[in-house]
């Protein structure tokens, strides 16, 4: 189509009259595989008289342009918590001549969540877009704090937002926004009675982030890495004064059949302000903490390191998906009220073993997970679990 074109033709670096090696452009033409919704990139050079000309063939991919995807999530604790729910992620692109999209994540269980996202590049290389979104999520927050002191809520919110940002090549995106709403405490258990009740947000959100992995389930190549900081203000409408970072970086590394991913992940506040009750980090969950229930540590910090090991061990038939996998993952985290009390010494510590598979319906898993203090849990879900998205925080 027109979009596609003109959009592939702004993506390549060089121009007419300008010396090219073979290397560069198969190179810059490997980076167009998958942009828009085309599949299949190649290329022939044309000769007329003296000139040389680049011609690009593409064509539609085999699935799409939209796109539906099923999923759920079970966890069993020894606590005898369960949590339980289904999900729901629906994508729509090129939806207008600049290629725009709408995505939309639906949780419905324990935890209700709604996020839906409209992204729309703001010219034909869509290097330069706005994303708005809004919000809703409602949860009843069950966990131990760092004093190991029982803390439960009912948190609901409402929010919607507004980025500006700019992509960097295929793989890497700048984001700044800001973020308006409200948010509910309700049903608090060892809360202050003050912090019961609606709040107001406004906030700065500032991300940078890098996925050059080769695939999204059981990724064997490539890194992830993202950092989102985050100032809420009552000059910006909030309620409370903060500033809170939250980063994510992973990177397997394949040997064989086998791979070897390090994560580190971490949530912490910045600056000295306390961070109100309902923007706090969680630890707790499949590898997440494996043993811990979902959520079920939470304060102001939560830093967590973990090494994660999967080997395939076949392929499932080419109707049904990829392949299957068993893994184990070593997992050292915790939370803490502030970083001056972090000592690695009293840190929490977990483990889980797993059996996966790249479906066609997207990554399923089961295991079981055992931490610090006989902690222990069974896992079931068909999600990814080193999450590349804003569908679960």
């Amino acid at each position: 189509s027109g979009v596609v074109r003109r959009s592939l033709e702004r993506q390549i670096s060089f121009g007419a009259g300008e010396r090219v090696e073979l290397w560069k452009l198969q190179q810059e033409l490997l980076g167009l595989e998958g942009f828009g919704n085309t599949e299949v990139v190649d290329f022939r050079i044309i000769e007329e008289g003296d000139r040389y000309g680049l011609r690009l063939e593409t064509k539609p991919k085999s699935r799409g342009p939209n796109y539906i995807n099923l999923g759920f999530d079970f966890d069993y604790s020894s606590s005898g918590e369960t949590d339980a729910d289904l999900l729901l992620a629906f994508r729509m692109t090129e939806l207008n001549r600049l290629g725009a999209e709408w995505e939309t994540f639906l949780s419905i269980g324990d935890r209700t969540r709604v996020f839906s996202e409209w992204y729309q590049p703001m010219e034909p290389s869509r290097r330069l877009f706005l994303a708005a979104s809004v919000l809703y999520s409602n949860e009843f927050i069950n966990a131990v704090d760092a004093t190991d002191e029982r803390l439960g809520f009912r948190l609901q919110e409402v929010e919607a937002g507004l980025d500006l940002g700019l992509r960097l090549g295929q793989s890497a995106e700048l984001r700044l926004g800001y973020t308006r709403g409200f948010v509910r405490i309700g049903r608090a258990l060892g809360l202050p009675a003050d912090v019961v009740g609606w709040s107001d947000v406004g906030e700065l959100r500032g991300s940078a982030t890098i996925d050059t992995l080769d695939r999204a389930n059981f990724p064997a190549s490539g890194v992830f890495g993202t950092v989102v900081a985050t100032a809420s203000r009552e000059e910006l409408g909030a309620a409370d004064n903060y500033t809170r970072l939250r980063a994510q970086l992973y990177k397997p590394i394949t040997f064989g059949k086998n791979t070897i991913v390090p994560r580190v992940v971490a949530g912490i506040g910045i600056g000295g302000h306390d961070i109100p009750f309902y923007d706090r980090s969680s630890l707790g969950g499949f590898l997440q903490l494996s043993g811990y229930s979902r959520g079920g540590l939470y304060d102001q910090n939560a830093i967590l390191a973990e090494l994660i090991y999967y080997r395939e061990l076949a392929k499932l038939p080419a109707a049904l998906g990829g392949g299957l996998y068993a893994g184990l993952s070593l997992e050292v985290g915790d939370v803490w009220s502030d970083l001056d009390d972090l000592d690695a010494a009293e840190a929490k510590y977990g483990g889980s073993a797993f059996l996966g598979a790249d479906t066609i319906l997207g990554p399923l898993y089961f295991g079981v997970g055992a931490a610090s203090g006989g902690e222990g849990a069974v896992y079931l879900q068909l999600n990814p679990v080193l999450r590349t998205d804003r569908q679960i925080r």
